[in-house]
């Protein structure tokens, strides 16, 4: 995330924001985003993609988008939302691995819908 560190997909617009605010305010929206939804999968079993209905999520990702928070405060926060995700992980339902047979038969079953559905429209 930290100054001059550009990587080849940044276009300019995305350079410009690394230079005004030090940091790559994308990359940081995305990295607290996924943290935090990390964390609540953990805790809950379930993939909150909504962020506004997650606590009022959405405007904070925003301004870290938008450069309102400097990278300090951000690294502070993933600090503590590795802690969190830590905690979480440690008091988790769910499995350890993946039901490898259960996913592949709902794989197949969806491939299954998808083709039947596509056949009967030629």
């Amino acid at each position: 995330m930290e100054k001059s560190t550009y990587k080849g997909y940044m276009g300019s617009k995305r350079k410009e924001l690394v230079d005004k605010f030090g940091y790559d305010c994308k990359h940081a929206a995305h990295s607290i985003r996924l943290l935090k939804m990390g964390t609540e999968f953990l805790f809950h079993g379930k993939l909150f993609v909504n962020r506004e209905d997650r606590g009022g999520d959405a405007k904070k990702l925003l301004d870290i988008k938008k450069g309102k928070y400097k990278l300090k405060q951000i690294q502070e926060w993933a600090d503590e939302l590795f802690l969190e995700i830590k905690n979480a992980s440690e008091v988790s339902q769910l499995p350890e691995k993946p039901d490898k047979e259960k996913i592949e038969k709902f794989l197949i079953e969806i491939l299954e819908d998808h083709f039947y559905e596509f056949d009967k429209r030629f």
